[in-house]
């Protein structure tokens, strides 16, 4: 079961989106729950007291917009699980939306192959995070699992590395190199000669330096500006800003 949100202040939109996901071919729309909100403070309130897999959120809406709706799930509930994705008729967003890291964005008019296509990536994630992606490593005669999504970064000290979670910190003996290969290494980005941070992560990016979900900032070294400025741009993309 998907439990989906849809908010938005037309409530032709909210059809629109509820009758596409709805129809999906294959008979699965009975494995979809969605319910509808037609402005931010309701869902707002609601988010308060459950969790949901998917929002469709409109980002020009009443008094709480969607950029602020979605930070106040980040920061406010400390929700990073939970995948946005952002609709709007104008573009420009997209500096706004970082320390929100959606899911993705579609341009109004809507289209119905990139409504899909949104529900059918969040469906991926969710299997993915309930495959239980881990993080293994020993320490002395002890073996540790950690969700990957809780990593905030790693710190390289020569032969002994730190990993800073959502939870806390620890430090096992090994090579950085060796760390690397037991991850998704495209998004643990190197932002100084001992920092590799999980972009999933990120709250903040500025010229110099980032700010982390916990709100620790970690400098950029200057060799890795541009490096780094790149990256967060390609998997931006990659986490479908299109406009």
């Amino acid at each position: 079961m998907l439990d989906i949100v849809i908010c938005d202040d037309d409530k032709i939109t909210v059809e629109h989106i509820k009758t596409v996901l709805s129809g999906r071919s294959g008979g699965e729309s009975s494995r979809l729950s969605i319910r509808e909100f037609y402005d931010a403070e309701t869902l707002f309130e609601y988010l308060s007291s459950h969790r949901c897999d998917l929002i469709y959120l409109d980002i020009e809406m009443g008094e709480m917009n969607g950029v602020e709706l979605g930070r106040k799930i980040r920061e406010e509930f400390g929700d990073y699980i939970t995948k946005i994705v952002y609709i709007s008729s104008k573009d420009g967003y997209d500096r706004q939306l970082l320390d929100v890291q959606p899911l993705g964005f579609i341009s109004k008019p809507l289209s119905d192959e990139k409504i899909l296509q949104m529900l059918y990536r969040a469906e991926a994630a969710k299997k993915q995070l309930s495959a239980a992606c881990f993080f293994t490593y020993t320490k002395k005669h002890d073996t540790y699992k950690i969700p990957i999504n809780d990593i905030i970064y790693f710190e390289n000290l020569n032969h002994v590395i730190r990993i800073v979670t959502v939870s806390g910190m620890d430090e096992f003996y090994d090579t950085i190199h060796s760390v690397l290969e037991r991850l998704d290494g495209d998004r643990f980005i190197k932002v100084h000669r001992s920092y590799y941070v999980n972009f999933d992560n990120i709250k903040r990016s500025s010229f110099d330096a980032l700010e982390m979900c916990n709100g620790q900032k970690i400098s950029i070294s200057r060799s890795q500006r541009k490096y780094v400025r790149d990256k967060i741009a390609q998997l931006l993309r990659r986490n479908s800003y299109e406009y």
